[in-house]
C-alpha cells in the first residue's frame, strides 16, 4: 500500500511536467495573423446574394475556379499577447488601351493591419482582437493642378474580436463595392501558430 502515494506522485509530477513543457512550447510560439482583401465580380455574387449563401465555403470555391482577385494580403506576426502592426503605402498606374491619348489614372493603396493575439490553454484556439484598413485613393496626374485633392475610391476598416482555431480562415466581412465598381471586396482573416523561422507549428 505505500507504493499506491508514491505512484499517484509520481504521475502527479509527470502531469505537471508535460503541462510545464506545453505552456513552455505555447509560449515560444509565435502567431502569424493574414488578412486577404479578395475581389470577385458582382455577377459571381449575385446568385450567392440571392441564395443567402455568401459563405467563407463558396468564396473558396469562386477562387478555386478563377473568380477572385486577391487585392493584397498584409500579414504580421508576433508573441501571444503582445501588440504587434504593420503599414505600407504603394503608387502604381492604371494601365491605358494602346493609342489612348489620355494620361493614365494614378493611385496610392494604403494598408494598415494592428493586432493583438491570445492563443488559448489548449494551444489551438486564438482570439485575436484586429484592426485591418485598406483604403485606395485616386492621386492628381504628374500634369495636374498641384492644388487638384485626391480622391477616395476604396475603404475598409473595422476592428472586432475573433475567436479563430490554428491554421482556418475566417470570413471577417466585406461585400464593399470594389475600386473599379466592377465587384465586391471581401475580407478573410487567417491566424496561424509558427516558430521563430515561420514554419508552422503544426
Amino acid at each position: 500500500m505505500k507504493g499506491i502515494p508514491y505512484l499517484v506522485a509520481a504521475a502527479l509530477c509527470l502531469l505537471l511536467t508535460a503541462e510545464g513543457a506545453a505552456a513552455a512550447q505555447r509560449k515560444s510560439l509565435q502567431v502569424e495573423i493574414e488578412v486577404a482583401y479578395v475581389q470577385f465580380p458582382l455577377a459571381a455574387i449575385a446568385p450567392l446574394s440571392a441564395r443567402g449563401t455568401v459563405t467563407l465555403e463558396a468564396l473558396r470555391e469562386l477562387r478555386k475556379r478563377g473568380k477572385g482577385v486577391l487585392l493584397c494580403a498584409p500579414c504580421v506576426r508576433g508573441p501571444s499577447g503582445q501588440n504587434a502592426s504593420v503599414r505600407s503605402s504603394r503608387l502604381y498606374e492604371e494601365p491605358i488601351a494602346d493609342g489612348d491619348a489620355a494620361p493614365a489614372k494614378r493611385y496610392r493603396s494604403d494598408v494598415a493591419l494592428n493586432e493583438t493575439p491570445t492563443v488559448g490553454p489548449d494551444g489551438v484556439t486564438i482570439d485575436v482582437v484586429v484592426q485591418p484598413e485598406l483604403s485606395i485613393r485616386e492621386i492628381p496626374n504628374e500634369n495636374a493642378d498641384a492644388t487638384a485633392p485626391e480622391r477616395e475610391v476604396f475603404k475598409y476598416s473595422t476592428a472586432t474580436t475573433l475567436k479563430a482555431q490554428d491554421g482556418v480562415p475566417m470570413l471577417l466581412g466585406g461585400g464593399v463595392k470594389s475600386p473599379d465598381g466592377t465587384g465586391l471586396v471581401y475580407v478573410i482573416v487567417t491566424a496561424r501558430l509558427v516558430h521563430a523561422d515561420g514554419s508552422a507549428a503544426r
